[in-house]
């Protein structure tokens, strides 16, 4: 049996510049809890699942002062949360579902009802909580704090994923996709187009859902499961990690270590993270606001507005550039084809130093550089070049 877990989100938190200089970029999140492995969302709350220390709350994006919040939470492996108001939902390690109601300030146990596999992923929408297990969806019932089978119709009860838009509820199952429009009470098969297999991920943005296959394919509806589209045919990746949608924008985070995005449903794919994120792979991606954030297990989670990402795309228009040696440890020379800009930044985003040159050639001290990775913006009137180095 497939394990349930493969659509949690892991996350790792670290600084972020919020007068970061580079733009459009990625930029870091500050004040690191431990091990973090999930994020949720909740107004202006930030919410944070780590692998040993429980539950963290940033309430505030500028500053790093993030707070435990943990009374209550017997189980410290918080594997993936969800937020509904100011209701928050922790699937911990050993199959165990714990419930806040007051943004995390207390938690008591909410394992009532749920099978002992306890819940693979969660689903929010209006005041209504769902849980997906490996015997089918659940409901969460706020009066009684137990959780309530809805499967009336839902043949396949191996649950992968829930998303939620609206009064829509999918589930991603081991064999195709389901609908239901009525909270849970009944679900049909929305399976025209789609490969009768096993739905690994889902990602919802309006009538818009991004729907990943067993077998490696990515597939795109735009009206609510009636009819779908393949749409990494063209695609670069071979093997997603992580999916994001919003409105025409498609991420999908690979296993080679960088996030790709299509703006035309898949005709073109242009690669996005490199150099602005560390070279690791992207477990997870996820959407808030005018946000899209990624996570690096190892180096943080990301962020950039996501009305920028178009500019991100024609930041390699120009080829040609050189950079030596890379590892740097007291020269860097920069070759360029034509006189140019030359912006050097590190990896928070602040400008460490902006040359204009004549020659296509250019010698840079960095011995008093602090070790670590740098973005080399190359502007010449032909366009713009990124490139990363690394200085010992």
């Amino acid at each position: 049996m497939k394990k349930l877990f493969t659509t949690f989100i892991l996350l790792a938190i670290i600084s972020l510049n919020v007068n970061a200089q580079w733009q459009p970029q990625w930029s870091h999140m500050s004040g690191s809890p431990p091990g973090a492995i999930c994020l949720a969302f909740s107004g202006t709350n930030i919410f944070a699942g780590t692998e040993n220390s429980g539950v963290f709350l940033l309430s505030d994006t500028s500053s790093s002062n993030w707070l435990a919040v943990n009374t209550g939470l017997t189980n410290h492996v918080a594997l993936k949360l969800a937020t509904c108001n100011s209701n928050i939902f922790a699937s911990t390690l050993h199959d165990s579902v714990f419930f806040s109601a007051n943004n995390g300030a207390n938690w008591i146990s909410a394992n009532n009802g749920l099978p002992t596999t306890g819940a693979g992923s969660f689903a929010v929408g209006g005041a209504n909580v769902f849980a997906g297990t490996n015997s089918g969806v659940y409901k969460y019932s706020f009066s009684g704090n137990s959780w309530i089978p809805v499967n009336t119709g839902l043949t396949d009860t191996i649950v992968y994923s829930l998303v939620m838009s609206g009064m829509n509820l999918f589930a991603g199952t081991n064999n195709g996709l389901f609908l239901s429009s009525d909270t849970g009470n009944s679900w049909t098969v929305v399976n025209t187009g789609l490969p009768s297999i096993g739905i690994n991920n889902l990602s919802i943005s309006g009538t818009n859902i991004l729907a990943y296959t067993d077998n490696g394919v990515l597939l795109l509806t735009t009206n609510n499961g009636a009819n779908w589209t393949i749409v990494n045919n063209n695609s670069l990746v071979t093997h997603i990690g992580a999916l994001a949608l919003y409105g025409t924008k498609i991420f999908e985070a690979s296993y080679n270590d960088l996030i790709y995005l299509t703006t035309d449903y898949g005709t073109t794919w242009d690669e996005v993270s490199y150099p602005y994120l560390p070279a690791a792979e992207t477990y997870s991606m996820a959407i808030n606001g005018l946000y899209i954030y990624a996570v690096i297990p190892g180096s943080g989670v990301y962020r950039c507005p996501l009305d920028e990402m178009t500019d991100i795309k024609g930041k390699n228009e120009i080829g040609n550039i050189a950079i030596f040696p890379n590892p740097a440890t007291n020269n860097l020379t920069i070759e360029t084809p034509i006189s140019s800009t030359i912006k050097i930044s590190n990896i928070q985003g602040q400008l460490i130093k902006t040359l204009v040159t004549s020659g296509n050639k250019t010698n840079i001290d960095v011995s008093v550089f602090p070790c670590g990775v740098y973005i080399v913006e190359v502007k010449t009137e032909k366009g713009v070049g990124v490139k990363r180095f690394v200085k010992e």
